[in-house]
């Protein structure tokens, strides 16, 4: 049996880095909690970390839709992240969310009646937005082309279907593949929404608070602390991701289970 290589979770990770990022900003930003550019990161932190749980359990073998979670929380990550970006870019966007929460009571500002789709935002009218607000600050054309080949293959795995592509045990590298270009874009994603957050509160209220985290003596933000656990998990989605095959009995299939 095929599982997900295990270094992801050595004690200090990215995922436990990101706990206690949440904490101390809890701690020493109360009132950032209520802000919006808050709860989408959180929502793309939770999306990440939802990820590495699904991936710690699961039987690469017998996934037959490939990663089926990640895909649905990919695409969900990626509208969130255009929001952020927006929210903070673009001038009175939070009119198009309170539109797209409540049509009947809200109007979306005439700046962005040109990206509606039949009175809908979808995710391209999100991205478009983002696009001519500055998007290419951060992201260059082959990075986006990857965000959006990811996103767009993620929208059949959104409702209920059982007519997307399948894949058996003997397509091991096939799946490999697709969960590496999932971890590249949830990872970058993960890394750009923390940057902005890091940047509002920044902007919001002046300076940036030391974390004080792992016997760290600087006098600064936590932002590099992050970026080091960030390019290290960069650099481990680019190994083989299934390294370790654990053997399973078929003559006592649950004899292991806990």
């Amino acid at each position: 049996m095929h599982v997900f290589n295990p270094v992801f979770y050595d004690e200090y990770n990215l995922m436990n880095y990101l706990d206690f990022a949440v904490m101390k900003t809890a701690k020493l930003y109360p009132d950032v909690l209520r802000e919006e550019i808050y709860l989408l990161f959180y929502l793309i932190k939770d999306n990440f970390q939802a990820n590495m749980k699904y991936l710690r359990e699961n039987n690469v073998d017998v996934d037959c839709f490939g990663f089926l979670p990640v895909r649905r929380n990919t695409r969900n990550s990626v509208e969130a992240f255009f929001d952020m970006f927006n929210l903070i870019n673009a001038e009175n966007y939070i009119s198009v969310l309170l539109y797209m929460n409540d049509k009947k009571n809200n109007r979306y500002d005439d700046l962005y009646k040109k990206y509606a789709f039949k009175g809908d935002f979808t995710i391209v009218s999100k991205r478009d937005i983002a696009k001519d607000h500055g998007l290419g600050r951060i992201t260059d054309d082959e990075k986006m082309a990857k965000i959006d080949q990811v996103e767009s293959g993620s929208n059949s795995y959104i409702h209920p279907s059982i007519f997307i592509p399948l894949y058996t045990p003997a397509d091991i590298e096939a799946k490999e593949e697709i969960l590496r270009d999932l971890l590249r874009v949830n990872t970058w994603l993960l890394g750009g929404a923390y940057h902005q957050l890091c940047c509002f509160i920044l902007n919001k209220y002046g300076s940036l608070k030391s974390f004080e985290c792992l016997h760290c003596t600087k006098n600064a933000a936590c932002f590099e602390c992050f970026e080091n656990y960030y390019v290290s998990f960069k650099e481990m989605i680019e190994q083989e991701l299934f390294p370790l095959s654990q053997e399973c009995g078929s003559d006592e299939p649950f004899k292991n289970m806990r």
